[in-house]
């Protein structure tokens, strides 16, 4: 069976469109994952110089006590409230999980463990139990992903 002159052309424009199409469609995934590479980057970058600031008024907080807070509950609750808020930006994916403990991680560790009773005893006494729950429940997940990493890492030993 031979084709006519007219087949032969339509093939050959459906040829032509088809690879135009497949073209297109590899132009617009290398658009979308260019565009997630680029925003995560931004992210990133937001999240360390947010990081950075908060990280001076820590610094504020634990190695100048003679400074306009008067007493320890005052400097008690700034600091929960940088956590707080650096948790809540994790869980809204404006700020990067990742930077976030690299810059902040041994703080928010050790003063969670030094204050975990300490945080228990305040939302009791003020009756509400979502007070810094972000906080808690980010450092609750790192303690149990760092859990499962260990007893991954146990049996494959």
């Amino acid at each position: 069976m031979y084709l006519t002159e007219i087949s032969v052309q339509l093939l050959s424009m459906l040829f032509v469109l088809v690879i135009g199409l497949y073209f297109l469609m590899f132009i617009f995934t290398f658009y979308r994952k260019e565009k997630r590479r680029t925003k995560e980057q931004d992210v990133r970058r937001y999240t360390f110089e947010y990081c950075a600031k908060e990280m001076k008024e820590l610094n504020k907080y634990t190695y100048n006590l003679n400074s306009t807070l008067n007493n320890g509950k005052d400097i008690f609750f700034e600091i929960l409230n940088i956590f707080d808020s650096l948790a809540v930006g994790v869980y809204s994916e404006v700020l990067n999980e990742e930077v976030v403990r690299l810059y902040f991680g041994s703080y928010m560790r050790s003063f969670y463990e030094d204050n975990r009773m300490n945080l228990f005893e305040m939302r009791k006494n003020k009756n509400d139990a979502g007070l810094y729950a972000n906080y808690e429940r980010f450092m609750e997940e790192w303690d149990f992903r760092e859990d499962r990493l260990k007893s991954l890492n146990r049996r494959m030993k």
